[in-house]
């Protein structure tokens, strides 16, 4: 199906597999395309740029821990090749590549709290990147043992030269506990 065009409900008998990729991990960001590309992530800690034509690879990141987002691409005066792919990691870091190359331009872990995670995809306005923090509290917070309630979710903006980060505002107030468990 050419790149613009609309697949009607009587054409989809007849699409063929044009090209397929595998790749281990959880695919949980979905594919962003740009120009000739389809960027994608995966839980196993790859992040890769792929031709659209072909489905070779371009380039792969290896980010050390696994990958949930979906990427985000958009200009960057500090990327040689002048755009960048932006995503976030487990461990909380938002990383920028270079589009082109895949090579790291800046790493910054953007949450200390443990249970903090990164499941929505970063979004870029005027130089500014945009993450999302949400929490994974809740899936432990019916073990008694655990004191529930510390973390809300925030949303940080970071610079898209050098990734420092210029502001972060929680969604919620200060989050408190509102019962206590048996421990």
């Amino acid at each position: 199906v050419a790149v613009g065009s609309t697949i009607k409900a009587a054409d989809v008998p007849k699409l063929k597999v044009k090209w397929s990729f595998a790749y281990q991990g959880g695919r949980y960001g979905q594919p962003t395309v740009v120009g000739n590309r389809v960027f994608v992530t995966s839980s196993s800690g790859m992040a890769y740029a792929l031709d659209r034509e072909s489905g070779c690879v371009g380039w792969s990141f290896n980010a050390g821990t696994g990958v949930r987002v979906t990427m985000s691409v958009g200009k960057n005066p500090a990327a040689p090749s002048g755009y960048a792919a932006y995503f976030g990691d487990y461990q909380r870091n938002v990383r920028a590549v270079d589009a082109n190359s895949g090579k790291e331009l800046w790493k910054t872990n953007i949450e200390k709290h443990g249970r903090g995670v990164l499941t929505g995809a970063p979004t870029l306005y005027n130089d500014v990147l945009y993450v999302p923090v949400s929490s994974w509290e809740e899936t432990i917070s019916s073990i008694d043992a655990y004191e529930c309630c510390t973390f809300s979710g925030s949303v940080v903006a970071l610079d898209v030269k050098t990734g420092a980060q210029k502001w972060k505002s929680a969604v919620l107030p200060e989050p408190k506990p509102y019962k206590k468990s048996k421990a």
